[in-house]
């Protein structure tokens, strides 16, 4: 890899790493630029979708918000027993990150509308 020389399997780890390094680099790039165009957050890069949700739920009127929490409370159930399911793996992590999202914003919904949760 350096100096002309072939890449070897040793150099992969480091390879990989500068990939994701750059995949990293590029969503906050991204969110950057979003940011100067528009004002707002794109919600792209890991560490700010949740301020985008929150940004999101804050422009939520009232029946707006009551659809919305109706809707995430039917996914939530419905991906719960889906992710009860899979199996172990990236592809069941990413599912439970999904209903993570799902949780929060309903939780913001309730918090901002004062909404209860029936409890059973």
């Amino acid at each position: 890899m350096k100096n002309g020389q072939p890449i070897t399997q040793k150099d992969f780890p480091q390879i990989e790493a500068a990939a994701k390094s750059f995949q990293l680099n590029q969503a906050i790039f991204d969110e950057l630029n979003y940011y100067g165009e528009f004002g707002e957050v794109l919600g792209k890069h890991p560490k700010l979708w949740k301020l985008k949700l929150e940004q999101d739920v804050s422009l939520y009127d009232e029946l707006e918000a009551f659809s919305r929490r109706a809707t995430l409370r039917a996914n939530i159930s419905r991906d719960n027993k889906k992710l009860e399911k899979m199996k172990p793996g990236p592809g069941k992590d990413e599912f439970a990150k999904k209903i993570e999202r799902y949780v929060l914003e309903r939780d913001l919904i309730d918090s901002k509308f004062d909404f209860k949760r029936r409890k059973k």
